[in-house]
């Protein structure tokens, strides 16, 4: 849903101006908001921690239920085995989609039906191939879970304890993030027509180089190279392995909530030295400011949510009366690769415009994809849109989602085929709960600080990035 929401905001207002009129009125509600949406809006660590937390969890699950203390060296074996060759297919599969859902998707096939144009030129093609010289996000995330279950199976496998492997995950966290400007240095000056966008020039390079440039790509190009962002699926894995055995300890918690105003400092001043040493080197191109800045809002807002609903008992509760939000959640992977479905309710309501106003206007030329609309009109807009896809949602889910990417991906790790497909739907209201007691160990004006010190993560944040020229 926030996906989609921002992408609307992006084609379809000026924030720019509408923040600067809302500066010059003094207008406290609106800067509020887009304090909130403004740093919100940056939260693609959230979703790569969660996909890390949510693979290690079901991970975690599965092999404890293979293993007992009386299951054979050779059969430990064997279940890491198969584990492991699960991850894989899962992994390439989200990989594969990740290229599908860019190239074809949301890449090429959304640009043909928008812009002006034809193949035989070879504007449009280019919108096919440009994409795979990006780092998509569900392509970091296949990446990541292929190499996080990799090493989370081989310190299983040399007797590796829980807080052990949280330790190891931690330092390689520090490690991805320390290594990501020196991986940056070498490949800007080591290969600069690498680094120097790869997708631009794809058409003059031979076909070997472009394979290399294929395969390095994930490494450090945009728009979500494994580093930095490996170190945010790995701080979900380690929420992961915490949660996992239904114990969400006061200590490790505590933990998590302080690294995370460690991180936010960093970054922050991260930030403040790159503003005042700009003219001579640009310390914003290594990206560590950015990312502990906005992974610290995102871990912290996870860490308030486990804590507020599941860690306090409320994660039934809560579910049952998100039963709408969580069918969009489900769905994630589905609807990350059918963006493009945006369009048509889009054009629909444009042709619906065109027959009020007796004119017409193409959706690409229209107020939609042009910044044309004003604050209620993209409020309206977003709510229409969004009962498209719950429209969608709601029918599919009566087919039981089949078809799905979700579904497939069901399909493949699943060992009892015939009951696969059910899982889905019956996630929604048939909700496990993460602990196996309720705790509350943090009071009312502890809990009141977290959101408060979240607030404070979003101005300074917006405030660094207008003192930066980034809003």
């Amino acid at each position: 849903m926030g996906v989609i929401g921002f992408h609307l905001l992006n084609e379809s207002y000026n924030a720019d101006l509408a923040v600067e009129a809302a500066i010059d009125a003094t207008n406290i509600p609106f800067i509020l908001l887009i304090v909130i949406l403004g740093y919100m809006g940056t939260f693609f660590p959230l979703f790569i921690a969660l996909s890390g937390l949510v693979n290690i969890v079901s991970m975690s699950k599965r092999i404890n239920r293979k293993i007992t203390p009386e299951t054979s060296e050779d059969e430990k074996s064997k279940v890491y085995k198969n584990t492991f060759i699960g991850q894989l297919i899962r992994g390439l599969f989200i990989i594969m989609m990740g290229y599908l859902s860019e190239s074809m998707l949301n890449g090429g096939l959304l640009s043909y039906l928008l812009r002006e144009g034809t193949f035989a030129d070879g504007t449009l093609q280019g919108e096919f191939v440009r994409p795979l010289f990006f780092t998509q996000i569900l392509v970091m995330i296949g990446l990541s879970v292929i190499i996080i279950s990799a090493i989370y199976i081989i310190l299983l496998k040399k007797g590796g304890s829980v807080s052990e492997i949280v330790k190891f995950l931690g330092r390689l966290a520090i490690v991805v993030i320390i290594l990501t400007p020196i991986l940056i240095l070498i490949f800007k000056y080591g290969m600069p027509d690498f680094w120097d966008r790869p997708s631009t020039d794809w058409a003059e390079r031979t076909f070997s180089l472009n394979v290399l440039y294929f395969f390095l790509t994930p490494l450090v190009i945009d728009f979500n190279p494994l580093f930095p962002n490996l170190a945010a699926m790995l701080i979900g894995t380690i929420i992961g392995l915490n949660i996992a055995d239904g114990d969400v300890k006061k200590k490790f918690s505590d933990k998590i909530i302080y690294s995370t105003i460690i991180m936010f400092v960093i970054g922050f001043f991260y930030k403040i030295i790159d503003m005042v040493i700009g003219d001579s080197i640009d310390l914003s191109e290594f990206r560590v400011g950015e990312f502990l800045l906005t992974t610290a809002g995102s871990v912290l807002l996870l860490m308030i949510i486990i804590y507020m609903v599941d860690v306090r008992g409320k994660g039934k509760k809560f579910a049952k009366r998100t039963v709408t939000f969580r069918r969009f959640g489900i769905m994630t992977l589905t609807l990350w690769c059918l963006q493009w479905l945006v369009i048509l309710p889009l054009t629909l309501l444009q042709l619906i415009i065109n027959l009020v106003t007796d004119s017409w206007v193409y959706l690409h030329n229209g107020p939609f994809l042009n910044l044309g609309l004003s604050g209620w009109e993209l409020l309206g807009t977003v709510a229409y849109v969004m009962l498209f896809y719950h429209l969608i949602l709601w029918l599919w889910q009566k087919a039981e989602f089949k078809g799905s990417l979700e579904w497939l991906t069901v399909k493949l790790m699943s060992t009892k085929r015939r009951k696969a497909s059910g899982r889905l739907s019956g996630s929604l209201y048939e909700v496990e709960s993460i602990v196996e007691e309720p705790k509350e160990y943090y009071g009312r004006g502890t809990k009141i600080g977290l959101i408060l010190i979240w607030f404070a993560f979003a101005f300074f944040y917006v405030i660094s990035a207008i003192l930066g020229g980034g809003l």
